[in-house]
């Protein structure tokens, strides 16, 4: 990887998140299960605030950007993970509405 290619964003990790699944249930593949889990416990701990408030990298939070949200929801349903985050989805649904 370059230095300039070493951040690490929220839609981007979304967009890993996301790919690996399908990869795997496309080739009935499982091998990245602990990745992907591992990956998005990152992911819900380190690009949301307390408050709902979606960060755009993991070490803070500007600039706010929509498709970070956006992309909460297709993470969500695509690793079926609505229930035990119900609470940071709701918060982050009610900052979209604000």
């Amino acid at each position: 990887m370059l230095p300039v290619q070493s951040w690490i964003d929220s839609f981007h990790t979304c967009y890993n998140l996301v790919a690996i699944p399908t990869y795997q249930g496309m080739k009935n593949d499982i091998q990245f299960n602990q990745n992907i889990e591992k990956e998005f416990k990152f992911y819900v701990e380190n690009f949301f605030l307390i408050d709902g408030t979606p960060k755009y990298y993991h070490n803070k939070t500007y600039p706010l950007d929509i498709h970070c949200p956006g992309q909460l929801f297709v993470n969500l349903s695509v690793n079926h993970q609505f229930e035990g985050n119900e609470e940071i989805a709701n918060a982050v649904f009610d900052w979209v509405l604000t």
